[in-house]
C-alpha cells in the first residue's frame, strides 16, 4: 500500500483527506504491517476509495484496480458498483474518470459504469458494461497516440466536459461530452466528436 501511495505522490495526510478521513493519524493504519495479523486484506470499501483517490496519479500511473486487489477481490468490476454509490459525488466521478482515460485503465473507466449505464455517440447508443467496454477500447485505439486536453463545468450531477485531441501529424478531433451522475456513478455519457 505504501509503494503505491509513494508512486502516486501522495502523503498519507493527503490520501487521508482524499478518502473522507481527518488526516494521517487515522490512515496510517492500513500501512502498518502490523494491523495485518488479523485481517490478510485490506477492508474492501477502504480499498476502493483509496484505488479512486490514488488511481491515474503518479509516473508510471497508479491503477485503481492494483489498490482495489489489495482488498483480495480478484473480479473487481463485479462488485465495485454497489460500494461506489455511497460516496461518489460527481466531481470525484469526474476527476477519476480523466485520470483513468488519460493513464488508459480500462479497469478504472470501468469502474465508473454501471450495468444499466447508457453511451449516446454519434451513430450508435452503447447500452450495458459490455457495450461501453466496447466502446472505450475503440476509443483508446484512435486516440492512443493523441495528446488530450480538456475543460470541464460541472454543476450537481451534470459534468459538460469540452476536449481536444492533438496527433504528432498535426491533426486535430475535438469534442464535446457530458456525463450524468448518479448514485456514485456516470450513469449517462453524451458524447460529440468533429474534426
Amino acid at each position: 500500500m505504501k509503494a503505491l501511495r509513494r508512486q502516486a505522490g501522495f502523503s498519507m495526510d493527503r490520501l487521508a483527506i482524499d478518502i473522507g478521513m481527518k488526516g494521517a493519524s487515522s490512515y496510517q493504519r492500513y500501512e502498518n504491517p502490523k494491523n495485518y495479523h488479523r485481517k490478510e486484506y485490506l477492508p474492501f470499501d477502504t480499498a476502493v476509495r483509496i484505488g479512486q483517490a490514488l488511481g491515474g496519479n503518479g509516473n508510471p500511473p497508479v491503477k485503481s484496480s492494483d489498490v482495489i486487489a489489495l482488498s483480495g477481490i480478484d473480479r473487481v468490476e463485479k462488485v465495485i458498483h454497489p460500494i461506489a454509490s455511497s460516496f461518489r459525488s460527481a466531481e470525484m466521478i469526474s476527476r477519476h474518470h480523466s485520470s483513468a482515460i488519460e493513464s488508459e485503465d480500462l479497469h478504472a473507466v470501468m469502474a465508473d459504469f454501471g450495468d444499466s449505464s447508457v453511451i449516446v455517440s454519434q451513430g450508435r447508443i452503447y447500452k450495458g458494461l459490455e457495450a461501453i467496454r466496447e466502446y472505450y477500447e475503440e476509443m483508446f485505439g484512435k486516440f492512443a497516440d493523441a495528446k488530450i486536453s480538456e475543460k470541464k463545468v460541472i454543476e450537481a450531477e451534470v459534468t459538460l466536459v469540452e476536449w481536444l485531441a492533438e496527433f504528432p501529424d498535426g491533426r486535430k478531433v475535438a469534442g464535446v461530452d457530458t456525463l450524468i451522475c448518479l448514485e456514485g456513478l456516470i450513469r449517462y455519457q453524451t458524447s460529440s466528436t468533429c474534426s
